[in-house]
């Protein structure tokens, strides 16, 4: 009994032990904030030489930061600043049409000028979605807006953004194609938005094709990877689109 009793003790005492170390240790507690980040719907990123931080939310009818509360925002950026608690601003973006769905972001970057890259997808008049692609300078002002229809007039969804060491930017997502379902659509714009080429991939059997990521290297090729019938498909692009591999 009295052994018994004093594995008793021991165990408890232990198990206190962790539970004030796991309650203390700022290690412990950053590993619970980085959970909690990390199941957060919105995506946030930080411009490091800034220390802003940008906010990307996607909701239908209501856009909501811990600071300011928008009625009708179906695609909205917000910019803290380094302090953590002053909006610096926040930008919506919706095409504006009558029973259109909703405009939805769905990847950001930002520049070493601090200007500020959103892509997304945006309900268009009578050609389903469009990708979306607006550019603003670090106060919040657009400095230009563009827009990509595929040739199946139907929808496009954009699913990744890059921006290189130029200003020009790299949007590719899956694009519906004429009679070949979804293909792999990637365009360059420069940093004035002026589009410099659309380089779209149709997988084997015409089937539907998925964009999962893009990148850019400092020669200026360009690498899109995603999925194709019975096959993961990667794409190597030079800086003028021209393609040098095609692997599966």
């Amino acid at each position: 009994m009295k052994s018994l009793i004093q594995f008793l003790f021991c165990f408890f005492f232990v198990s206190f032990l962790l539970a004030q170390e796991t309650a203390f240790n700022p290690s412990h507690q950053k590993r619970n904030t980085q959970l909690r980040q990390a199941q957060d719907p919105r995506s946030s990123f930080i411009d490091s030489a800034q220390q802003n931080k940008f906010v990307r939310e996607q909701q239908t009818n209501l856009s909501r930061s811990a600071l300011q509360q928008s009625s009708q925002s179906p695609k909205s950026m917000h910019k803290i600043s380094g302090s953590g608690l002053d909006t610096a601003w926040v930008r919506h973006y919706g095409s504006g049409l009558k029973l259109a769905g909703p405009s939805v972001a769905t990847a950001t970057a930002v520049d070493a000028f601090g200007n500020v890259y959103v892509t997304g997808n945006s309900y268009g008049s009578g050609t389903g979605y469009d990708y979306a692609t607006i550019k603003y300078n670090s106060n919040g002002d657009t400095l230009w807006v563009r827009r990509y229809n595929g040739p199946g007039n139907s929808d496009d969804y954009a699913h990744s953004l890059a921006v290189d060491a130029f200003g020009n930017v790299y949007v590719t997502g899956r694009s519906d194609g004429s009679g070949t379902d979804y293909d792999y659509a990637t365009i360059k714009y420069n940093s004035n938005g002026d589009m410099l080429w659309v380089r779209r991939y149709n997988g084997p059997g015409n089937g539907s094709d998925w964009v999962r990521s893009l990148a850019v290297e400092g020669s200026g090729n360009v690498y899109v990877t995603g999925q194709s019938p019975g096959a993961c498909s990667t794409i190597k692009y030079n800086s003028n689109g021209d393609t040098l591999w095609v692997r599966r």
